[in-house]
């Protein structure tokens, strides 16, 4: 590594850790007034709302299956990441493209396989179209001896300055030592020999056989997971979502333990049929109680008597056939405390 990639290394790392350190310290701020807000009762409404659309989705095969779907495709989306970066990390500490035992895969980073150069007639002759692109991600399998490498078959193989090159087989000799190849770049003009290795490749040297996979420019994101940038970048990411979810858990667990509370307060019971209603004094009149609620948090409850039942009622128009739902009431409440127009509220709950 040259001075100047060492540098910029070190300045990659420390922007990821302040990166780092600023996501948390936002997100728990974040995190830490929501569950305040939680603790403190002024998110009942909502948490009321959100405990009346998990009984709904339960009731609906539909909604149900969709969240499952989701869930499922950010679960293979994870997992395809991890496996992707964890492949690229195995590649570049072993030193060998074969991470899966007899397979593995391999970047293409220069344009030596990509074209045909017109003084390679064995190219044309042969009708060889199996070019390899800059950036190509391409997969590779071992071979067990020298007969299993054919004349043209692209290898990848080990240089004596210690690269991995892919390049083609154009000549294979057999003399009493083993057997030999000569390998060229289908751009290039001038075969490997002398360049990469001294006059032959020796079959120790070839790490595998391109087996005809092949994704295009996918290769950028492997050689940049490869690098030290990328290992970083990956590793703060991954801490990032750890934070995350650790904060989140928490905010959650308060939200379960503040809506079995308004569970215990309030019967509430979506399956049992029976309307609760909701008027512009945030209060609910449900199985003969009245429930208080201020700027979104429970006050408390009382039995309603016959003229709050009317009035309710009144509200509500008597001669409407079906009453709204309680979560449908809901649904109109919550909205309505971020209108700041009374008119709008109005509106609203007319809907």
């Amino acid at each position: 590594m040259t001075g100047l990639e060492t540098l910029s290394l070190i300045v990659t790392i420390v922007c990821l850790v302040a990166f780092s350190g600023v996501f948390t310290i936002l997100f728990r701020n974040y995190f830490q007034n929501a569950q305040e807000g939680v603790v403190e009762g002024k998110e009942d409404l909502v948490l009321l709302q959100e405990c009346a659309l998990r009984e709904e989705e339960k009731r609906s095969p539909r909604r149900k299956a969709i969240r499952i779907l989701k869930g499922s495709l950010w679960g293979i989306l994870g997992a395809a990441a991890l496996l992707f970066f964890g492949f690229s990390l195995a590649s570049r500490i072993t030193g060998s493209p074969l991470v899966l035992g007899d397979y593995g895969t391999l970047v293409i980073s220069s344009g030596s396989m990509s074209e045909k150069n017109p003084a390679n007639r064995y190219l044309f002759e042969n009708n060889i179209e199996d070019q390899l692109g800059t950036y190509d991600l391409i997969g590779v399998e071992r071979v067990s001896s020298p007969e299993d490498i054919a004349l043209y078959d692209i290898v990848a193989f080990r240089a004596e300055d210690g690269r991995t090159i892919v390049h083609r087989v154009v000549e294979i000799e057999r003399f009493e030592e083993g057997t030999f190849f000569l390998t060229k770049g289908d751009a290039n003009e001038e075969d490997d020999s002398n360049a990469l290795y001294g006059d032959y490749l020796a079959f120790d040297g070839i790490l595998g056989r391109y087996s005809g996979f092949r994704i295009p420019l996918v290769g950028v994101f492997v050689i940049f997971l490869q690098s030290g940038a990328g290992i970083a970048t990956i590793l703060s990411l991954i801490y990032c979502y750890l934070m995350y979810g650790y904060f989140r858990n928490r905010l959650g667990k308060a939200v379960d333990e503040r809506t079995e509370y308004l569970l215990s307060v309030i019967p509430f019971s979506p399956e049992d049929g029976e309307p609760a209603y909701l008027e512009e004094r945030e209060a609910i009149l449900y199985k003969g109680e009245v429930y208080l609620f201020r700027e979104g948090r429970l006050e408390g409850s009382h039995p309603a008597s016959e003229e709050e039942k009317a009035s309710f009622l009144e509200e509500e128009g008597e001669e409407e056939e079906g009453k709204p739902s309680f979560l449908e009431r809901l649904r109109a409440l919550v909205p309505w405390k971020k209108e700041s127009s009374g008119d709008e509220h109005k509106d609203e709950g007319s809907e």
